[in-house]
C-alpha cells in the first residue's frame, strides 16, 4: 500500500485503480522525458541565421516552462506582479482569491480522515461515473463550463460601466492527488463590489465546490505570494534540474501553468519588443492609452479584410508614439520590426543540424496590407491601392446585389453567375430557386 506527502498530511491508498501519487507511473516519466529530451535536441541542433557571421539556436530564444523553467518563472512573477499594479491603478484595490473544484462524480477518489491526525486514506469515489483516461480533462471541463458563465456574469459588465475597464484576473491549476485537477483564481475588484462578488460566485459553484479567501493581512509578501506559491509548486524543476511530479501531470494533461485576463498587453506583442527599459506594466498602460501602435500584415493572401482576425495576421511593427509635456507629439520609436521594408518580408534561414558556414538571407515574396481609407478597405502593394475582391459570401448585401446586375451572362462563367445568385437568394434578396453545381452544369450542356 502506497503512502504519500502533501502539504505537511500523510495519505495512505487504498484504491485499486490510483496507485501513484498524481496518477503519474514510471511509465509516464519515462515517456514524458523523452519527449522533453527529443524537443531539447531539435531546438539546439536548428538555428536561426541573422547574418553571414550570426546565428542563434532556438533553444536560446525557447520560453517553454519545461525548457527554460527560470526564464518562464521570471516572466510568470512579472506578469503577477503588472496585474496587480495595474489593477491597482485603475481602482481595483480588493483581491478575491478563488479555489474551483469539480462535482464530487468526477473524482476518482475521496479523501477520508482517520482518527490519527494528519493522516489521511485516499479510497475509491463509489459516485465517480467518469473515464479513467480521461477524467482529468473531464474535470476541467466541469469547472470551466461552471467559470465562463461566471465570467459573463452582470456584475462584470456592471464594474466596466462605472470604471470603464475590465476586471482582470490570473488563474493555475493545481492536482489533487489522485490527479483531478481544482482550480485557483485571483480578481482584483472595486471595495464596493467584493460582496456581490461573492454572493455571485457563490451562485455558480455552491458550497462544496468553491472556497473564497479575501483578507491577506496575515500573508507574508501579501496576496502576490499567496497565488505565486501555488504556481511555484510546479517550478522544483528550476532549482533542481528535475522535475517535480506536479511538472509531469502538467506535461502529461497539455495543461497550461498560467493563464490570465486579456486585460494587459499580449503576451506575443510584449516579447517581441521585450527590453531592460520598458517594463510590461509600462508597455499595458501606454497601450491603453493608444501611444503603442501596432502594425499588422496577413499571413496570406485570402485573407478577407471585412473582418479582423488575430490567426489571419502577423506583428509586423510596433511604434511608441511620445509627447512632451504639453502634449505636443515629439514622434516615435520602432520598438519592433520584422522587416527593414514595411512591406517586403524578410526572414531568417532555419538550418537543421550544424549552423552552415555562409548563409544568405531570403526574401520572401511581397505581402498586400491591409489599409482603411474613409472607412472603406484596401491593399497596399508598395505602389498603390488595390481594392480588394472579396470572396461572394463575406460581400455586403447592397454590393453583392450591384455585381451580380454588373454580370454580362453571355460572357462570364455560368458556375460563378449562379453561384452569386445563389448567395442573394438565400439572403431573400431576390426571388427564385436555388441551383446545384450539377444542375448548372447540365444546363452548359444544351
Amino acid at each position: 500500500m502506497n503512502e504519500f506527502k502533501k502539504d505537511g498530511n500523510f495519505y495512505r491508498v487504498k484504491s485499486k485503480y490510483i496507485t501513484h501519487k498524481y496518477n503519474i507511473t514510471p511509465l509516464d516519466k519515462k515517456s514524458i522525458d523523452q519527449k522533453l529530451k527529443n524537443q531539447k535536441d531539435f531546438l539546439k541542433n536548428n538555428h536561426i541565421v541573422v547574418s553571414e557571421n550570426s546565428f542563434f539556436s532556438l533553444f536560446d530564444i525557447s520560453m517553454g516552462a519545461n525548457i527554460h523553467p527560470n526564464r518562464y518563472l521570471g516572466e510568470v512573477s512579472n506578469r503577477v506582479d503588472s496585474i496587480k499594479k495595474f489593477s491597482e491603478n485603475k481602482g481595483f484595490t480588493s483581491p478575491v482569491f478563488l479555489t474551483m473544484t469539480p462535482n464530487t462524480h468526477f473524482k476518482p477518489c475521496r479523501v477520508v480522515k482517520t482518527k490519527k491526525e494528519g493522516f489521511y486514506i485516499l479510497d475509491d469515489n463509489k459516485h465517480f461515473t467518469g473515464d479513467y483516461d480521461n477524467y482529468v480533462k473531464d474535470c476541467r471541463d466541469n469547472i470551466q463550463d461552471k467559470f465562463r458563465r461566471f465570467l459573463r456574469d452582470r456584475i462584470f459588465s456592471d464594474i466596466k460601466k462605472k470604471y470603464n475597464s475590465r476586471v482582470s484576473y490570473f488563474s493555475s491549476y493545481e492536482p489533487s492527488l489522485d490527479g483531478a485537477l481544482h482550480k485557483h483564481s485571483l480578481f482584483f475588484v472595486p471595495p464596493e463590489f467584493v460582496e456581490r462578488f461573492t454572493k455571485r460566485f457563490h451562485f455558480y459553484f455552491g458550497d462544496v465546490q468553491r472556497d473564497i479567501k479575501t483578507t491577506f493581512d496575515h500573508d507574508v509578501g501579501g496576496v502576490s505570494a499567496y497565488i505565486m506559491k501555488y504556481i511555484l509548486k510546479s517550478f522544483k524543476n528550476a532549482e533542481t534540474g528535475e522535475m517535480s511530479d506536479e511538472g509531469y501531470w502538467y506535461a502529461k494533461h497539455g495543461l497550461m501553468r498560467f493563464t490570465s485576463s486579456r486585460t494587459m498587453l499580449p503576451l506575443y506583442v510584449w516579447r517581441s519588443i521585450r527590453s531592460p527599459e520598458l517594463s510590461y506594466l509600462k508597455m499595458t498602460q501606454e497601450y491603453h492609452d493608444n501611444f503603442l501602435h501596432l502594425s499588422v500584415i496577413p499571413k496570406h493572401d485570402k485573407v478577407c479584410f471585412e473582418e479582423y482576425k488575430r490567426s489571419n495576421y502577423k506583428l509586423a511593427q510596433v511604434d511608441y508614439h511620445q509627447y512632451d509635456d504639453n502634449n505636443d507629439y515629439i514622434g516615435y520609436d520602432i520598438l519592433y520590426q520584422r522587416s527593414k521594408d514595411s512591406y517586403d518580408i524578410y526572414t531568417t534561414n532555419i538550418r537543421y543540424g550544424a549552423p552552415p558556414e555562409e548563409v544568405e538571407r531570403s526574401k520572401k515574396s511581397i505581402y498586400p496590407v491591409p489599409v482603411v481609407v474613409d472607412g472603406k478597405f484596401y491593399t497596399f502593394d508598395g505602389e498603390k491601392l488595390i481594392t480588394p475582391t472579396l470572396p461572394v459570401p463575406y460581400r455586403k448585401s447592397t454590393d453583392l446585389f450591384q455585381y451580380w446586375q454588373s454580370l454580362d451572362v453571355e460572357q462570364v462563367n455560368l458556375h460563378h453567375y449562379h453561384y452569386v445568385r445563389n448567395e442573394l437568394i438565400k439572403r431573400g434578396l431576390i426571388l427564385g430557386n436555388i441551383e446545384s453545381f450539377e444542375d448548372v452544369t447540365n444546363l452548359m450542356r444544351f
